[in-house]
């Protein structure tokens, strides 16, 4: 076992209540024992036996969709638990993308969209956001609004927003964790798209990630260090992060890591993110991106503009081939006709067969 496992608890004695949770293994074997975080209760930490963690099943991907909906949201963190699966047409998942709504929004019209993306060989995973919004309004990835309903403004030393966002990107880690896990993908392979509010969780998440590492010492784990990649429409960073006085992010990473890819989209016409100040928070995620000691910001993080879009999920064909662009350079795509091609032989499936050739290859040298 190690970490970033998704496991099941069994076979407790003091602690039986926690027997048939889930979690994931937080860190090395220490003392004969693993760290597992729950994922419900979320923040429960456990020392358990390796005898007393079984690695979950893989879900298998070729279950109909509301079989697959159901076990995933068995496997969120419970805040996070009203997602939707959307099945590629192969049936053959190389990549996850998970679908991040924006402020109010749920995952019924992501889902929607998914379905007309038809990204080959990638799941998608509309999510529904943790933080319930007054008055029945909805969802939201952190608390947005004051006690009269008005709209909580950026301010320098106003937290309300920045904390609460770390809470839910928290558990958004999480969840990235044990879908990758569940579908036996790396992280590399699981991708994030998010609208406005959305976005910033994605784009976040990210930060957050890398952040984490840099907490006592380095001492606590990153879960993962790089996903497949974020596409962030109409938003990227809180305003808050230019505010902040916080330097706790500007120690480098102790080795180079290449920073996750990222599509950070913006209209002209939005009203309620200027395009003056969506440049600007771009920037400043370079500079985050950058004082956390990621490689390759240049190579990896654009920004591109709409003319006639505004505060609006993808609202062109050019945006719409911009995004499909991004995913295809990052996306990993398996060659399906060259595996089902009864002439090739798939050396790792055949382990006497390649003993064979290194044998053979030996007596010629």
């Amino acid at each position: 076992m190690k970490p970033g496992e998704l496991v099941v608890l069994f076979g407790l004695l003091k602690a039986a209540r926690y027997n048939g949770k889930l979690g994931v293994i937080y860190g090395p074997e220490d003392g004969g024992r693993y760290p597992v975080h729950l994922l419900e209760p979320f923040g429960k930490m456990i020392a358990a036996k390796p005898s007393n963690l079984k690695r979950a099943d893989p879900v298998n991907c070729t279950s109909n969709e509301e079989e697959v909906t159901e076990k995933l949201r068995n496997r969120l963190p419970k805040a996070l638990g009203g997602c939707i699966w959307v099945p590629p047409k192969e049936m053959v998942v190389s990549n996850v993308l998970i679908l991040l709504p924006g402020l109010g929004d749920g995952p019924e019209n992501f889902a929607k969209m998914a379905r007309t993306m038809g990204i080959p060989q990638t799941g998608c995973i509309a999510m529904r956001p943790p933080s319930p919004l007054p008055y029945g309004m909805g969802y939201g990835w952190m608390t947005s609004f004051e006690d009269d309903g008005e709209l909580i403004k950026p301010s320098k030393g106003e937290k309300r927003r920045i904390e609460s966002l770390n809470e839910s990107c928290d558990l958004l880690r999480h969840a990235i964790v044990s879908i990758a896990d569940s579908f036996r993908l790396p992280s590399s392979r699981i991708f994030l798209l998010g609208f406005s509010q959305g976005a910033i969780a994605a784009v976040h998440t990210c930060l957050r990630a890398h952040r984490k590492q840099q907490e006592n010492d380095g001492k606590t784990p990153v879960l993962f260090h790089r996903l497949g990649g974020v596409v962030g429409l109409s938003s990227s960073i809180l305003e808050e992060e230019l505010l902040s006085d916080d330097k706790k992010g500007d120690v480098k990473l102790s080795s180079v890591v290449e920073t996750t890819p990222m599509l950070i989209t913006h209209g002209l016409k939005d009203d309620r993110i200027l395009v003056s100040n969506a440049r600007k928070n771009f920037q400043h995620l370079k500079k985050l991106l950058r004082s956390l000691g990621l490689s390759k910001v240049n190579e990896f993080v654009n920004f591109k503009e709409y003319k006639n879009k505004g505060h609006a999920m993808i609202s062109s064909n050019e945006e719409a081939k911009d995004m499909h662009t991004f995913f295809d350079r990052y996306m990993f795509i398996r060659n399906l006709a060259l595996e089902n091609d009864p002439d090739i032989i798939d050396l790792s499936k055949n382990p006497e067969i390649l003993e064979q050739l290194t044998i053979a290859n030996e007596d010629v040298e």
